[in-house]
């Protein structure tokens, strides 16, 4: 008798909603993330920062999970 879930997967079986959720919701974090590193230059411009203080903010923040 054989199960409900036969291996190998079916052609075609493995593109669920699941999958497609997880595809969409890594696609929508990786715009997010890239949206706002694209703007942040600007933003620190814009509240009386420079590009260097922007590095110095990564580097610190670099700094502090290499310690964990």
């Amino acid at each position: 008798m054989k199960s409900a879930d036969s291996w190998p997967p079916v052609a075609g079986k493995w593109f669920n909603r699941n999958v497609f959720g997880f595809g969409l919701t890594s696609l929508l974090g990786d715009i997010c993330h890239e949206m706002a590193t694209a703007v942040l230059p600007q933003f620190m411009q814009s509240i009386g920062s420079s590009a260097a203080a922007l590095g110095f903010i990564e580097g610190v923040a670099d700094a502090f999970v290499q310690l964990r």
